[in-house]
């Protein structure tokens, strides 16, 4: 169950990363292609959601309530 919550963790990190990495560069402002900004911001939402939904699933024992 530890590696588990491991590969939660990193899934979060990684989900936050990447809306930071989306984020700055929406803000920068420049980029011609809108894939590069759509790109992180999409898989950094869905990893960021499953990190939580897994350390949900797991700090309620399994139990969907």
């Amino acid at each position: 169950m530890n590696i588990v919550k491991i590969f939660a963790a990193i899934l979060t990190v990684a989900g936050m990363l990447l809306l930071i990495y989306a984020c700055f560069a929406i803000m920068n402002g420049t980029v011609e292609n809108k894939v590069t900004i759509l790109a992180p911001f999409t898989l950094g939402a869905i990893f960021f959601g499953g990190g939580l939904y897994l350390f949900r699933y797991l700090v309620s024992g399994g139990r969907v309530r």
